[in-house]
């Protein structure tokens, strides 16, 4: 019989994993904001619009998975503080269908805050994190995808996809490397579920 495995517990799995893994616009980060049940990132060029039956983390919810103080998230705004940037990993947002428990989970890793990542390309990445997943039980039993190139209305994104054959749930790795950062667009569903619904619900900033 297959094992069940809560699809949140997933989502901070993949927010440890990315954590101590290890041509571009030059700009200085800054968080996104919601506008109504729509998160808007103008330095992504990123929108996640949810529809009903998703509902969003909240910053404090956002600021314990970092350790940090709630406030260092609710007072600031859009500005990313010292403290922030000081982070190898920066999760920027969460959201969750309460039905299924699909997720979708937006962050950035500070390449140059990672051992080697500054000199990475996407594809040592791919595999810096495969090799943090096979350290990890649930990730014991995974059959991988190919690479591949996925475009999101005007940006051109590599797709890492994750088959957990013991649990019966797949992950899917938007990839897309901006500046020093990597912008990590993470779904997590059950394997049964056609993520292309998921994707649906994200594009371009403007």
């Amino acid at each position: 019989m297959k094992k069940v495995l809560s699809i949140t517990v997933v989502l901070m799995l993949v927010a440890a994993l990315l954590g101590g893994c290890g041509g571009s616009e030059q700009k200085e980060l800054t968080r996104g904001v919601w506008e109504d049940d729509t998160y808007v990132s103008e330095y992504a060029n990123l929108k996640v619009s949810l529809p009903e039956g998703w509902t969003a983390a909240t910053d404090e919810e956002l600021a314990e998975i970092m350790g940090v103080a709630a406030d260092i998230l609710t007072e600031q705004g859009t500005e990313i503080t010292q403290e922030l940037l000081e982070k190898t990993t920066i999760y920027d947002m969460m959201a969750q269908n309460l039905s299924t428990g699909a997720n979708i989970l937006v962050m950035y890793e500070n390449m140059n805050l990672t051992a080697g990542g500054s000199k990475m390309d996407l594809e040592e990445y791919v595999e810096a994190l495969k090799t943090q997943m096979a350290e990890v039980d649930i990730y014991k039993s995974v059959e991988y995808g190919d690479l591949r190139e996925e475009k999101i209305g005007e940006d051109t994104y590599q797709v890492m996809e994750a088959n957990v054959l013991d649990y019966e749930f797949s992950q899917y790795y938007y990839l897309r490397k901006i500046d020093k950062y990597m912008l990590v667009v993470c779904i997590s569903q059950q394997s049964s579920e056609d993520v292309s619904e998921v994707v649906k619900m994200i594009g371009n900033y403007q």
